[in-house]
């Protein structure tokens, strides 16, 4: 599938594209190219300069890192459409110090990190609304690094489905157990059991690769409290200005 050019309408889907002022909004879109997000695409690798950033409009992106003396990396991150995948780049990086791939297939608008640099020396209100995704997206990072440390892995399922959930809108989505317990840091068999808690309960039912969330509800008391923590943080950061 070959790019198409963004549209002013679809842009609402972004997060932050949604919250800039008419005026940089059309300062950006002819910078924007809309794209397709195919599992499991990379989009940004370790080491190598980082040429585009994206702004999804649905679908789920990881942020992996590397950890010294594993031979496998851990999720420290996780963008969907309430942000921006190269977000290093607006603090001065040239080159990814981590792997982005995709998760669950969507869309995205790409864009050169040349442009974004230059629309953040243009346009005041795209700093200000990239600044406050870098609180909200620092604040999942850190969450997310204690909670892999002192809460069950139970719990962190939940917590990463709930996440997902609110990315995607719907119940139903596709779920790889192995790139499952390489986001929570778990082999594939600890994985298993803790789908099989949350689906014994009635809470999530799981079938040839796909995950049902049944009783939302249920699954919030099932996650531990990072989940609201960070969801909170979210809302609070990415609030329309008045």
């Amino acid at each position: 599938m070959s790019p198409t050019p963004a549209s002013t309408a679809i842009h609402q889907r972004n997060r932050l594209l949604s919250l800039l002022p008419g005026e940089t909004l059309d300062g950006l879109l002819p910078h924007l190219e809309l794209i397709p997000l195919e599992v499991p695409r990379l989009l940004e690798t370790e080491g190598r300069p980082i040429r585009h950033v994206y702004f999804p409009v649905d679908g789920v992106t990881s942020i992996l890192a590397s950890v010294i003396g594993a031979e496998t990396k851990i999720e420290v991150g996780t963008v969907g459409r309430e942000g921006l995948v190269g977000l290093s780049v607006f603090f001065g990086a040239t080159h990814a110090v981590s792997d982005s791939f995709v998760q669950l297939e969507g869309q995205a608008f790409r864009m050169a990190t040349g442009a974004l640099m230059e629309a953040t020396r243009t346009f005041p209100a795209l700093v200000d609304v990239l600044h406050r995704f870098s609180q909200a997206y620092m604040v999942q990072v850190s969450q997310c690094a204690a909670c892999n440390r002192v809460h069950s892995i139970t719990q962190r399922c939940a917590r990463w489905l709930l996440m997902t959930q609110d990315r995607v809108s719907t119940d139903s989505f596709k779920l790889n157990q192995e790139f499952l317990g390489i986001m929570l840091g778990e082999r594939r068999v600890a994985v298993s059991k803790a789908e099989a808690s949350l689906r014994d309960r009635g809470i999530i039912a799981y079938s040839r690769g796909t995950v049902r969330i049944l009783d939302r509800p249920r699954l919030e008391a099932s996650a531990c409290p990072c989940y609201r923590v960070i969801r909170t943080v979210y809302d609070k950061m990415l609030a329309p200005q008045t």
